[in-house]
Formats: structure tokens, C-alpha cells, sequence
């Protein structure tokens, strides 16, 4: 399913352009490095541009928020997602497709953590397939 968020930790001048969020599961054998360079590669072809505020809106941003039972420490890059369990829009999705998963470092499954978490920012269905 995709879902349309509210907008978390932007300037005000953007409180209502609203966002859509999905999961989307890849199975690879590339490590994760290379799963990133080539998500900022799609990000910059449909037109992101990066700057020093985070949480601008931008046309695509694709997050890898966990890789099998790796964890990665790098400046760049951290498996698990460092905020995935505190965001509301990056769990609904996951506990949709995984809700039994365990990450690296969380004894909580995703669903678990999904029920403990505050109901607001809203998460609302916007399509049920893509």
C-alpha cells in the first residue's frame, strides 16, 4: 500500500505538501554500499537536488531502512535506518509487509513497535496497490 503522510521536521513554509510512502523489498546479493550509490543515482535522475535542510520536499527519496541482519556504521550510510522505529510513516508500511520482522539491535518486532507509537504524525491510505 501507499500512504499519505504529513510532512515531519520541515520549515513551515512546507506543513502542507503532503507526502506519499511505500516499502518497497528488493532482494540482492550487491552490498548495501552499492544499493545506495544506486539509489542517489535514481533520487538525482527524477530530479532531487540535495541541500544542507534534509527535509525539504524533493520529488523522490528512497531510504534503505534495514538490509537482511546487517548493520552498517558509515558517515553516509546506517543500516538500520537510524529513525526508522520512530517514524510512524516508515513503520505503517513496513508492518504491512513484515509485520514479524526483527532488526538488528530491536528486540521489538515491527508491529510492536507500530502499536507503541503515538498515532500522530497521521498515516492514511492513499492507494492500496501501486
Amino acid at each position: 500500500p501507499v500512504y499519505e503522510t504529513e510532512p515531519v521536521d520541515v520549515q513551515p513554509e512546507h506543513k502542507d505538501k503532503y507526502y506519499l510512502n511505500t516499502i518497497l523489498i528488493v532482494l540482492s546479493e550487491l552490498p548495501p554500499e552499492e544499493v545506495f550509490e544506486i539509489t542517489q543515482g535514481i533520487e538525482s535522475d527524477e530530479g532531487r537536488v540535495r541541500s544542507s535542510d534534509r527535509n525539504t520536499p524533493r520529488p523522490l527519496d528512497i531510504d534503505i531502512i534495514y538490509a537482511g541482519q546487517l548493520s552498517v556504521s558509515r558517515a553516509e550510510l546506517t543500516i538500520p535506518h537510524p529513525r526508522w522505529a520512530s517514524r510512524r510513516f516508515v513503520v505503517k508500511p513496513l508492518a504491512d509487509v513484515r509485520p514479524g520482522l526483527l532488526l538488528p539491535g530491536e528486540p521489538k518486532t515491527v508491529q510492536e513497535i507500530l502499536e507503541k507509537l503515538p498515532p500522530e504524525p497521521d498515516v492514511v491510505l492513499y492507494r492500496e496497490k501501486w
